[in-house]
């Protein structure tokens, strides 16, 4: 027998957990990508990427303290913009236009609490942040992490 959503379900509980202990309000909790930005064939450019290019590197740079404080107040749906920001950011290295794309893709994939989405999307955005890494954008630096 299988059971579908299984994973999505324990996703769903552990965000509802979470939500009722969370201190403090997301940062990134108004950036919202708008149907055209999850349009992955036909690629158009958004200005929600700059925002979370800003937003990653400026948490990274002030250590792992401030990266788990970030991490603590998202959202799920912020996780999943996050994890949209990363296979955005693989499709800019590989459309040439980002060699650093890949690093950030990188680095928003590490502020992402697995427990609270479906893992199987988080191995989706992995794979794709791989592939541009190989495909000639910058390999990634997990320094600030």
């Amino acid at each position: 027998m299988a059971v579908i959503g299984l994973q999505m379900a324990a996703a769903m509980e552990a965000e509802r957990g979470h939500q009722a202990s969370r201190q403090t309000t997301s940062p990134i909790a108004e950036i919202r990508y708008e149907k055209r930005g999850l349009d992955f064939v036909r690629f158009a450019e958004s200005d929600n990427d700059s925002l979370l290019e800003g937003a990653i590197g400026g948490v990274l740079k002030k250590g792992s303290h401030a990266a788990n404080q970030f991490r603590e107040s998202l959202s799920q749906q912020d996780l999943y913009t996050l994890l949209t920001f990363c296979r955005r950011s693989a499709l800019r290295a590989l459309r040439g236009q980002s060699a650093k794309a890949v690093e950030t893709g990188f680095c928003a994939l590490a502020l992402i609490d697995l427990e609270r989405i479906d893992w199987r999307d988080a191995t989706v955005a992995a794979n794709w942040a791989g592939l541009s890494s190989r495909s000639g954008g910058r390999p990634p630096t997990f320094d600030a992490v």
